[in-house]
């Protein structure tokens, strides 16, 4: 099936295993199915909409709206919502039941979810079990970290978006099993690693770019199980060492880390990176098997449209979390152990068989609720019984079926966040994103876009330390940088540059670089 995009006008295409997840995923009332309709929005699009629901970025201080007390939030005073510290919010302190509201099937489920949504108290940042962490957001399970972004199980990370399991790294992007890592883009498992991109399990290296287990390396790419190498020649350790020396101390990093950048594209580059793949699409994926048109994600299965995933199966169009959660169509910030969620943003432990709720958690069979907590049956936060629901959810899908809504996610409109504000704007930066300036020693103003920003001491003491110059760029711009090392979230088709076999790749056929399939260039690294 081909569909015209009502948003952008692109054609689009709908495959019969698309429909038949369709008609899986919908919820069955009383013997009747009511499949998920065919969306409206290119996948693209769809994606916009469900990314212009999440700041994680742009940080503003405010206060509390239980407690008073000047807090931190993702959210400025500007919007309508009461925002609630963290410890407030997941306390008994509250009850987001006082909020609950009447169905009314005459009216727009979007209108009266509006009205719920502005009055229902919002968790303050996507922020759980941190410790000495006030500046980080769509965190958890971390310790001392600074600035930084979609993390967990971190350690003094400063300036680092995408992470896990890391600590003490600086101004990374997308990272995973890194220690003492500074400026890198796409790595793993590496250890006291300095401006590299997509490389694992590298150590005590510099500028590395699509090289696996090198150690004592400079200016390398595509080396697999080297050490001593400078700009892919072999030294001695003593003729290493001396070499080390006099290019660290006489050359600027910058400059290095961009002609290496420049050099690399003499070098084919495997057509996505990852591994570990079966019957697969997408990028910087690993061990996912009948995934499509995936990015950033791990441990998958049977998912298309997703990124930033991990331990999931049987998703669709889902953005961001995962750890064991299966079946979630359309949804955003959802996870663990959930499953059967429908156009979520925020469920969360063992949250199942949801519709269009947002910040829930441990809460099964609820239609358009927020803020709950281990609640079962509820509406529009009002609770009913389950042949009360079982009744009235039937009647809301079906209106919103007349009104071909069920399955589109939430309206824009209805975000408390400009475009500029979410992370939609990072993946499709068509606007310059705000920024937001912090505690310590005051700099001249980013080279980039004129801002003055701060540098806090323990980013002075590790530029101290590693012999590295103060940053001439804001942390923002910093990022944005580091985003444009890496690949657009699009797949196009072209051929291997070898051999000629038909390939889905992120490198555009209008792009320098020479792009071979798996197996030549496997056959071409060193």
């Amino acid at each position: 099936m081909i569909k015209t995009c009502k948003n952008c006008s692109e054609n689009f295409e709908i495959t019969d295993d698309d429909l038949k997840f369709y008609e899986d995923i919908g919820p069955d009332f009383n013997g009747k199915k009511y499949p998920i309709s065919a969306p409206n929005l290119c996948p693209k699009c769809r994606e916009i909409n469900r990314l212009q629901f999440r700041n994680l970025k742009n940080l503003y201080k405010r206060k509390c709206d239980f407690s008073g007390k000047e807090i931190i939030s993702g959210y400025s005073e500007k919007i309508i919502s009461p925002i609630y510290h963290a410890s407030i919010w997941w306390s008994d302190k509250w009850d987001p039941m006082d909020h609950g509201m009447d169905l009314d099937l005459n009216r727009s489920f979007f209108e009266q979810f509006k009205e719920l949504f502005e009055k229902v108290p919002l968790l303050h940042l996507y922020w759980v079990n941190n410790e000495n962490c006030e500046y980080i957001n769509g965190a958890a399970n971390c310790k001392n970290c600074y600035l930084s972004f979609n993390i967990d199980q971190c350690e003094s990370m400063y300036y680092v978006t995408n992470a896990q399991k890391s600590q003490f790294c600086f101004d990374c992007y997308s990272i995973f099993g890194c220690e003492l890592c500074f400026q890198c883009v796409d790595c793993e498992n590496c250890y006291n690693l300095f401006y590299s991109e997509r490389s694992s399990s590298c150590s005590d290296s510099y500028f590395l770019i699509d090289c696996k287990r090198c150690k004592d390396c400079i200016g390398c790419v595509n080396l697999i199980d080297k050490q001593y190498c400078i700009f892919n020649e072999q030294f001695s350790k003593d003729e290493y060492e001396k070499k080390k020396n006099q290019i660290l101390n006489e050359r600027n990093y910058e400059e290095i880390h961009i002609d290496i950048l420049k050099k690399s594209l003499a070098f084919p580059k495997k057509y996505y990176y990852g591994h570990s793949n079966e019957s697969f699409s997408g990028n910087n994926i690993r061990n996912a098997k009948n995934s499509y048109a995936c990015f950033e994600s791990y441990e998958i299965e049977n998912c298309k449209y997703c990124d930033y995933i991990f331990h999931a199966k049987n998703c669709m169009d889902y953005n961001i979390f995962g750890n064991h959660s299966e079946w979630i169509y359309n949804s955003i910030a959802t996870g663990i152990n959930c499953s059967n969620n429908i156009c979520c943003m925020g469920c969360w432990q063992s949250s199942s068989n949801n519709f269009y709720c947002n910040m829930i958690n441990g809460c099964t069979n609820c239609f358009g609720c927020s803020g709950l907590k281990k609640k079962n049956y509820c509406i529009l936060n009002k609770q009913y019984t389950k042949e009360e629901y079982e009744i009235l959810v039937p009647k809301i899908i079906q209106k919103m079926i007349e009104n071909d809504e069920w399955g589109e996610f939430f309206p824009k409109e209805l975000s408390p966040f400009s475009f500029e504000e979410s992370i939609a704007s990072d993946y499709y930066p068509e606007q310059k994103n705000e920024h937001i300036v912090k505690a310590g020693k005051e700099t001249d103003g980013c080279i980039e876009c004129g801002k003055h920003f701060k540098v806090i001491q323990q980013e002075e003491n590790f530029y101290n330390k590693n012999n590295l110059s103060l940053p001439k760029k804001c942390p923002k711009c910093r990022d944005k940088a580091r985003m444009k090392l890496r690949n657009p979230k699009k797949l196009w088709t072209r051929a291997c540059s070898k051999c000629g076999t038909g390939i889905q790749t992120s490198y555009s056929s209008d792009r320098p670089e020479t792009v071979y399939c798996e197996a030549c260039y496997l056959a071409s690294v060193y």
